[in-house]
C-alpha cells in the first residue's frame, strides 16, 4: 500500500473515531438532560399529589366540623377531637406514602441514568479502542520506506 494512501486512510480513521467520541459525549449530555427533566416532572407530580392530599384532608375536616356544629356538639372536644386526630393521622400516612413513592421513582430514574451513562461510556471507550486498532493495522501494513519523490 502506498504510504500516501495509508496516511489518508489513517487520517480518515482518526476523524471517524473523533466523530464517534464526540457523538457519544453528546448522547451522554442528552441522557443527563432527559434524567433531569424526569426528576423535574416527578417533583411536580409529588407536589400535585401533596396538594390533592392536603385538600382532601381539609375538606374532610370541614365536613366533620360542619357535622359537629349541626349536631349541636362542641367542636374540638370528645368525639370530634378523635375524628380530627384520625383525619390528621390519615393525612400524615398519605403524605408519608407519597414521599416513599417519590423517592422510589427518583431512585429508579437515577439508576436508569447511571446505567445509560455507563453504557455510553463503554461505547465511547470501545470506539477509541477500535479506532486505535484500525490505525495500528493500517500503519503495520504500510510500507513507509517509499519516498514521495520516487517515480
Amino acid at each position: 500500500m502506498a504510504w500516501q494512501l495509508a496516511a489518508a486512510l489513517i487520517a480518515t480513521q482518526v476523524a471517524s473515531t473523533a466523530i464517534s467520541v464526540i457523538g457519544s459525549r453528546q448522547q451522554s449530555k442528552r441522557i443527563r438532560a432527559a434524567a433531569a427533566w424526569d426528576r423535574y416532572q416527578q417533583d411536580l407530580q409529588k407536589k400535585q399529589e401533596q396538594i390533592i392530599a392536603n385538600q382532601e384532608a381539609a375538606d374532610l375536616l370541614s365536613y366533620q366540623r360542619a357535622a359537629a356544629g349541626a349536631g349541636g356538639g362542641t367542636i374540638g372536644t370528645g368525639t370530634s377531637l378523635l375524628l380530627h386526630d384520625e383525619a390528621m393521622q390519615d393525612l400524615n400516612d398519605n403524605l408519608f406514602w407519597l414521599e416513599r413513592a417519590y423517592t422510589t421513582r427518583l431512585q429508579r430514574t437515577n439508576f436508569e441514568e447511571a446505567a445509560a451513562l455507563s453504557e455510553e461510556s463503554y461505547r465511547r471507550k470501545a470506539a477509541i479502542a477500535q479506532g486505535a486498532i484500525n490505525i495500528a493495522g493500517t500503519a503495520y501494513k504500510t510500507d513507509w520506506s517509499q519516498s514521495l519523490f520516487d517515480t
